[in-house]
């Protein structure tokens, strides 16, 4: 494809895997990490959105509008329990993360009966496929918002992938932008041992489903338009993916002590470009 691709990455769902995979495909001047999706004309330049044909970074819908050239989107989402739950124990382990002071200080369930952060815990994938972010407060997505979501990802988004289908939307990603060399080992997966504070108990699960209505149909949506794409290819496709597991079950162990030998970060490797 000749557009600008730009990977809307929503957090926990297998995406830092992706951005190894995304590193290999670009050269430098090609790609651009954005940290502050606010600030992206401010700290980029013209020539650098024009030579760009990767954009990714945590974004939501609507930085096409700052990218001189066509684009399309690309994204994969997750079932919203796992991610929020996930995103809970990251943030817990991880002193980098903006939520490591507040998650040590309160449960899952607290944060979310006070509302803290929106944009993780309330429908964040929905806030970012639309684009609203953090225009609405707490509890304020709608079902408006759920359509509107729904027909950005069939005519905006040229990939939509999910966390279960993982290794088959890596496959598509493949044929929809020529990428090369897929093979991988899992990154920044869950680090910590269940305890009793990253062990949900019934009630905190009631709060993150219903806090997240939207987000299940929206990931039950993606789910099927990947699926789609999938049955379109026939058995071909399903001989394809079967090889690519099997070779990439004998590759992880070589891309995984690579990793551990180099122990580069994915902050060092995604550092400012601009």
């Amino acid at each position: 494809m000749s557009s600008t691709i730009i990977f809307l990455h929503i957090p926990k769902s297998a995406g830092t895997t992706l951005h190894r995979i995304i590193d290999r495909q670009y050269r430098q001047d090609e790609d651009i990490f954005v940290y502050r999706p606010r600030k992206f004309l401010e700290e980029t330049s013209f020539d650098r959105r024009q030579k760009a044909r990767m954009v990714r970074g945590h974004l939501w819908y609507g930085l096409h509008e700052e990218i001189p050239n066509p684009s399309t989107y690309m994204t994969i989402l997750r079932d919203p329990v796992k991610r929020v739950l996930s995103l809970y124990k990251h943030a817990l382990w991880d002193p980098h993360h903006t939520m490591h002071q507040i998650a040590n200080q309160h449960t899952l369930g607290e944060l979310i009966e006070q509302q803290h952060h929106k944009e993780s815990f309330d429908n964040a994938q929905l806030r970012m496929v639309t684009g609203i972010w953090d225009a609405v407060p707490f509890g304020g997505c709608t079902t408006a918002h759920l359509d509107q979501a729904k027909i950005l990802l069939q005519e905006r988004f040229s990939i939509v992938g999910t966390m279960a289908q993982f290794d088959e939307t890596l496959l598509l990603m493949q044929e929809a932008y020529r990428w090369r060399y897929l093979y991988y080992t899992k990154h920044n997966t869950g680090k910590t041992t269940p305890t009793p504070r990253t062990t949900p108990d019934p009630h905190t699960l009631t709060l993150i489903e219903s806090c997240n209505q939207l987000d299940h149909q929206l990931y039950q949506f993606a789910h099927t338009l990947c699926q789609t794409e999938i049955d379109k290819r026939g058995p071909a496709f399903q001989q394809k993916l079967t090889r690519f597991r099997r070779r990439n079950h004998w590759l992880s162990p070589f891309h995984r002590l690579y990793w551990q030998l180099t122990k580069i970060s994915i902050r060092q490797l995604i550092s400012p470009k601009t």
